[in-house]
């Protein structure tokens, strides 16, 4: 069940990082002629496959979401029966692993600290929803590539590239990387359905290339919603610890 732990953190727990790259100037338009597409929305709930695999592991289970927009995500993880439970708030990541009883605790201030790059709430629901990671601003470089809109960002020593979609102005793919060690994660998103007219991605792929120990690893993460929709009623999020259960 630990692996399903790492489901949960993967996203924002490689970034393995140091020191600042010198960006590119590229820019060709203005911000305020980029109409983004940004989700609005005050819940969304949904249900999908989610697959794992690393160099040593494969797993997969039904993943139940919940999200109330930024404040709260709450995930269940169920084959047959429910295998773990996580909830995310805006200081903190708890996970109860069923099959152990047991569970972990991790402030966003101990990650942060522990990566060297700054891991929020906001950073994790991005992902989760195909946002931009950071918002877009006057001083960053943004140029037309084909079907796209490139944008480039740093988020203190990470270069991000956003690959926005001309045509319904959704991010498609992101590209992270870290310089120095070439540490990389890279998200792609598809399959876009409308839900109440916004563009939403119902599947998408996480690719995480790190070095560890002098070791060379590879993450897959692939997610596809059979049913994603947005909610202005309050979502039930169902989470406590049992007494039973032991810290990690």
């Amino acid at each position: 069940m630990k692996n399903n732990l790492a489901i949960l953190l993967i996203l924002p727990g490689f970034f393995l990082l140091s020191c600042a790259p010198k960006i590119p100037q590229i820019s060709r338009i203005a911000v305020k002629e980029l109409d983004y597409n940004p989700l609005e929305f005050s819940y969304l709930k949904g249900k999908g496959k989610i697959n794992y695999q690393d160099d040593s592991i494969r797993l997969s289970a039904t993943a139940n979401l919940r999200i109330k927009k930024d404040s709260v995500i709450w995930i269940s993880f169920t084959k047959k029966i429910e295998l773990a439970r996580g909830i995310i708030t805006q200081d903190s990541i708890v996970f109860l692993d069923r099959w152990h009883k047991v569970y972990y605790v991790y402030t966003f201030d101990d990650l942060s600290r522990k990566f060297n790059f700054k891991i929020d709430y906001q950073l994790i629901q991005s992902m989760i929803l195909g946002e931009m990671i950071m918002d877009i601003e006057n001083n960053q470089s943004i140029s037309p590539e084909g079907n796209f809109f490139h944008v480039r960002q740093v988020k203190e020593n990470v270069v991000i590239d956003n690959y926005i979609n001309k045509s319904i102005m959704k991010v498609e793919r992101v590209e992270m990387l870290e310089v120095p060690t070439k540490n990389s994660l890279s998200l792609n998103y598809g399959d876009f359905q409308y839900i109440d007219e916004i563009p939403f991605p119902f599947s998408g792929i996480v690719f995480l290339n790190y070095i560890n120990s002098d070791e060379q690893f590879t993450t897959k993460i692939a997610f596809n919603f059979e049913k994603a929709e947005f909610q202005d009623r309050e979502l039930k999020l169902p989470f406590n610890i049992p007494e039973k259960y032991d810290r990690q």
